[in-house]
């Protein structure tokens, strides 16, 4: 089989970005290094399932050789965001937070339980990865910055977890000027809002169509009347939340 020359020059200039890009990475050193760009190599090539045993097939790398680096850890986030800025303009960027259902049959995997899946609307037995990408506004794209499972805990929420996924990347988004935070109207409780404002980042969001808002009444109390301490309360249909200002939208 041939390979146009197109497709070549296009992997010889993702190798080199890889190679450049792992480079510049002080906290990896040369044998890393190398697994990393062998298995990018071998991902955008492979077909199948990714194990260990079928990457081997793709590759030159033996099951124990993946298995070994695959224990050890690697900062993807970092990766990914060198990669970005070396490869794409700098264009006016926001992030995003979201969540992927894998199916995944089985009992004994890590992480298995019931999470929702966005496709057909319910919740399903399998795994859930939590993703926050970078939108550039002016490509109309997401670029993937950091991924991780969703890993029940005891005694925090999955929605701290999120949260907490959000808290840690933050000085990263920061430094790239990015300060807003897209996500849709499950992260809009006050355990995600509360630490993501407080590191920083200012939130966009929309709450649930039956929300019920209350807040105090400011005018004037009538003596004869008896005190009033809610002034409303309305079910919105869209709503929206930057840092803890609420901007309403209803349909006239």
């Amino acid at each position: 089989m041939r390979l146009s020359k197109s497709y070549c020059h296009r992997n010889l200039s993702l190798e080199s970005i890889v190679k450049t890009v792992l480079r510049s990475m002080s906290n990896v050193n040369k044998p890393q290094r190398t697994f990393i760009a062998a298995l990018l190599a071998t991902l955008i090539v492979f077909q199948g399932k990714a194990t260990y045993r079928n990457m081997n097939r793709y590759s030159g790398m033996s099951e124990k050789r993946f298995s070994r680096w695959y224990s050890r850890s690697f900062d993807f986030a970092l990766f990914n965001r060198r990669i970005i800025a070396h490869a794409l303009p700098e264009n006016d960027r926001i992030a995003a937070i979201d969540a992927s259902f894998i199916s995944k049959s089985g009992k004994l995997t890590e992480g298995l339980g019931w999470f929702y899946n966005g496709s057909v609307g319910q919740s399903q037995h399998g795994l859930e990865a939590s993703l926050i990408s970078l939108i550039d506004l002016k490509l109309n794209t997401a670029f993937a910055l950091d991924v991780r499972q969703t890993l029940d805990q005891n005694h925090k929420t999955r929605v701290e977890a999120y949260a907490e996924q959000v808290v840690e990347i933050a000085p990263e988004l920061q430094e790239q000027g990015i300060l807003y935070l897209v996500g849709d109207a499950y992260y809009s409780k006050e355990k995600f809002v509360s630490p993501v404002v407080k590191a920083g980042l200012k939130l966009v969001g929309k709450l649930r169509t039956d929300a019920d808002l209350q807040w105090f009444y400011e005018g004037n109390i009538v003596e004869l009347d008896a005190p009033k301490s809610l002034m409303e309360r309305s079910v919105l249909k869209r709503i929206y939340i930057v840092l803890s200002t609420l901007v309403v939208y209803k349909k006239v």
